[in-house]
């Protein structure tokens, strides 16, 4: 701790910070004092936990990270029982063609591991497979990714087709990189941190003819990489969870290694849209990649599966994003929330922000009046059955925000609350809204 909080002042003093290569900021200003905030996931322990996006400070030598900030990281531990690690555990950070696994731990992916655990902080595993920040080396023969004529390292680079592997080839590699990343997280004493896992993330493009994203996982294996992506993911959490199993006092020749299973989710952002509603539940639940095991048979599979992923017993839960803004339609969103738990039984809010378009009082108060109506409809839907058991904000203050622009999250850049965060704690007191509208 004495470490973080050293490098954080020093970084904190320069005015060279940047989050993701965006706008550079200032010094970070005096903080207010955090500690008689109400605890929001106090507020809403009967309904879902609360949680928080986050980076280190080490990641990209960025002032405005949460972790290695000692005043965000009391602000974090009063107010939120989850984690979700902003981008250090995305692929473009961990995967190492020289190693074995093809997986070699970001620093800073293990700094907030280790905090997560020494604060027992439950996270979120954030993201085993993404077309997005991948190193394309991945796709391409001897891992060297080449883009018209000369090599690259950009993930969004259009490959040269000569440079790509086979199929068997990729899904070699699709799996030896997952249980590289699950087999690290066991061996480290991370097992009894990580409670979720967001095995592929956002797959779905309407726009598609079949309406998954043509991305190079699809072009080269083809649509059921989303299969093999969730039964690898399976199959390495019940290896080694096992193998494991004694580092977290479990004992005996079979352990019950339920307490250190993470629930596997597929996550997506827009999935209120109906074209994306209908996409997700399909390759979820209705496509059958492996129909009577004629593709592939693994002792994970369910054995009275019907060859879907949902069927065949891969897959846990549905992660629906949330960059809204504050004239979203609540309604078409909470109608996405039903049919994603008639689905699946199971639903996470994954990153959720409000932006305003009005950076004013009259801007923060809608803003605060949707966050209220919004929650009090999530607190609705739980009463009525629907099973949705976290929700996870996208960031912790304004200016650290991906959406930075447009103000979307509940603190401001010294850590003061907004009016946002008193809307959200009255919809879980079940209280009234109180906020009084400015006239202006």
């Amino acid at each position: 701790m004495k470490k973080r909080a050293i490098i954080a002042a020093l970084l904190i003093s320069v005015l060279t910070g940047v989050v993701g290569n965006t706008t550079p900021v200032s010094a970070a200003p005096k903080y207010v004092d955090t500690s008689k905030y109400e605890e929001l996931d106090n507020v809403y322990s009967d309904y879902f936990s609360i949680g928080v996006a986050v980076q280190a400070i080490d990641h990209w030598n960025d002032p405005t990270a949460e972790i290695g900030n000692p005043d965000k990281e009391a602000l974090i531990e009063r107010c939120f029982n989850s984690m979700t690690f902003g981008n250090e555990l995305k692929p473009a950070y961990n995967f190492d063609a020289k190693s074995k696994t093809l997986f070699k731990v970001d620093p800073a992916a293990e700094e907030l591991l280790t905090f997560a655990k020494e604060h027992d902080i439950p996270v979120r595993g954030h993201t085993l497979v993404w077309h997005s920040q991948v190193n394309p080396a991945i796709f391409a023969k001897n891992y060297k990714a080449v883009s018209k004529g000369k090599q690259t390292d950009k993930w969004d680079a259009e490959l040269d087709e000569d440079c790509l592997v086979s199929r068997d080839e990729l899904l070699k590699r699709l799996r030896t990189y997952i249980y590289g990343v699950i087999e690290y997280t066991y061996r480290n004493g991370y097992g009894d941190v990580i409670y979720a896992w967001d095995v592929v993330n956002e797959a779905v493009e309407e726009k598609d003819p079949d309406g998954l994203r043509e991305s190079y996982w699809k072009k080269i294996i083809g649509p059921e990489y989303l299969y093999y992506s969730f039964l690898y993911a399976r199959e390495a959490c019940v290896k080694y969870s096992k193998q494991y199993a004694s580092l977290y006092g479990l004992k005996g020749k079979d352990p019950d290694c339920s307490k250190i299973m993470p629930e596997l989710f597929y996550n997506d952002y827009n999935e209120w849209f109906p074209a994306r509603i209908k996409t997700t539940v399909r390759f979820i639940s209705e496509d059958k990649f492996n129909a009577g095991q004629s593709m592939v048979k693994s002792d994970v599979i369910a054995k009275d599966g019907d060859g879907t992923i949902l069927g065949d017993g891969l897959i846990d839960g549905i992660g629906m994003q949330g960059h809204i803004d504050a004239t979203q339609n609540i309604g078409q969103y909470m109608r996405a929330l039903e049919a994603y738990d008639k689905c699946i039984g199971n639903v996470q809010i994954t990153e959720l922000d409000v932006g305003i378009k009005t950076k004013n009082e009259k801007g923060y108060y809608k803003q605060a009046k949707f966050y209220y109506d919004f929650f009090k409809a999530l607190v609705d839907e739980v009463d009525k059955g629907v099973n949705l058991k976290a929700v996870t904000f996208w960031g912790l203050t304004d200016d650290a925000s991906w959406r930075r622009g447009a103000d979307p999250l509940l603190f401001k850049r010294d850590l003061s609350k907004k009016s946002a965060f008193d809307a959200i704690v009255m919809a879980g007191n079940k209280e009234k809204f109180s906020i009084e509208e400015p006239s202006k």
